[in-house]
């Protein structure tokens, strides 16, 4: 009477076409030797999908630290220049009219540009970050993107340091929304070199040349978040930290990002 055969479809297949011998023996692999290894074998294909699986997210969990990593860097570098360029300005013997605006600002942001291209044709870009002030002091440094068409002659040069100041509430929210395109009630106004700011200006313009800040105006500009610094820096967009405003007890905020508002909060203390 045959023995019922309870090995498994693919097993039964493997058995029937099996030409396997015993490599000292000679003779025929039994039905459970098969399966045993038919089973070994099952295992070790999922144990090695299983450690590359491991391997791919280990590896894109560090790609994804790596990038953070870098973002707060960029973040730093941007924070250290601003601070040099507002020192430098600070410390000029011409910056008197400067430091008038500079205690009525609301805002004030400080962006490294650069322009490529002829005076009439290029464009500019760069990055930076933005100070908010409020009855408590100077806020936490958010950072931005800023670019448009060519500041023309009054630009002489390839790379450079603009400083924006925002002058009333109104302008200061501005920096809120997903963009601002510097035009209109928003256009860029010269920044007064010698005579007291005009309260009627919402936002004024320097270009800071060998230390020094020169009025400058533009219609073109326009600034967006960056908020993959941001965020890298934070874990908030700069709306967000915006509104909070003082982040000076998160754990984790590099002292060399913290210490721009500082140097702010040095130059114009609250009265």
């Amino acid at each position: 009477m045959p023995v019922k055969n309870h090995v498994p479809l693919v097993s039964r297949y493997t058995l029937r076409n099996s030409k396997l011998r015993r490599p000292t023996e000679g003779t025929p692999i039994t039905k459970e030797e098969t399966l045993t290894r038919i089973i070994r074998r099952t295992c070790f294909v999922t144990s090695v999908a299983l450690l590359l699986l491991f391997s791919i997210a280990a590896g894109a969990s560090t790609q994804k630290k790596d990038k953070k990593t870098k973002r707060v860097d960029e973040a730093i570098v941007q924070s250290k220049r601003a601070a040099e360029t507002f020192d430098r300005v600070m410390k000029s013997v011409d910056q008197t009219a400067f430091q008038k605006v500079f205690d009525q600002a609301k805002v004030v942001g400080v962006v490294q540009i650069d322009q490529g291209g002829t005076l009439l044709t290029a464009l500019i870009g760069g990055k930076g970050l933005f100070c908010l002030r409020d009855a408590a002091g100077w806020g936490t440094p958010v950072f931005f993107y800023i670019g448009g068409g060519s500041l023309g002659p009054q630009f002489g040069t390839k790379s450079s340091s603009i400083i924006l100041l925002f002058m009333n509430d109104n302008a200061a929210s501005w920096l809120s929304e997903k963009s601002v395109v510097l035009q209109g009630e928003k256009k860029i106004i010269p920044g007064p070199t010698t005579e007291a700011p005009d309260p009627a200006v919402n936002i004024y313009g320097y270009i800071v040349t060998e230390g020094k800040s020169i009025g400058f105006a533009h219609k073109k500009l326009t600034i967006l978040p960056d908020n993959d610094l941001n965020q890298a820096v934070y874990g908030l967009k700069a709306h967000e930290v915006l509104s909070k405003n003082d982040l000076k007890d998160q754990p984790g905020i590099p002292e060399e990002i913290s210490s721009f508002r500082k140097l702010l909060g040095q130059a114009s203390p609250i009265k």
